[in-house]
């Protein structure tokens, strides 16, 4: 699986997008010039060049985003909240440099 674009040294690290709704993480992402593709969280293979599943509902969560190329990503979508990747990894060395 590739790396989260939210860890050390990846472009994202530091944004805070992780755990809000859909709509407000593809607004941040598209802003910044990138395309959007999705997948489900807990899906157990990942291909990063599919063509990715339709835009989930508003309600949903962003769970992390995956590079696909420099300007397109992979956003990871959840039903539910997801657990915060500062929980997932080291907390202090995944926020190394951020404030």
């Amino acid at each position: 699986m590739a790396a989260s674009s939210f860890a050390p040294g990846e472009g994202l690290h530091c944004v805070d997008l992780v755990g809000k709704h859909i709509h407000e993480g593809v607004a941040a992402l598209r802003r910044r010039g990138l395309d959007v593709g999705f997948r489900r969280a807990g899906l157990t293979q990942y291909d990063p060049n599919a063509d990715g599943t339709p835009e989930p509902p508003d309600s949903w969560y962003l769970a992390d985003v995956l590079p696909r190329d420099s300007r397109s990503v992979v956003l990871i979508a959840s039903p539910t909240p997801p657990v915060p990747l500062s929980r997932q990894h080291n907390e202090a060395d995944y926020l190394a440099g951020c404030r």
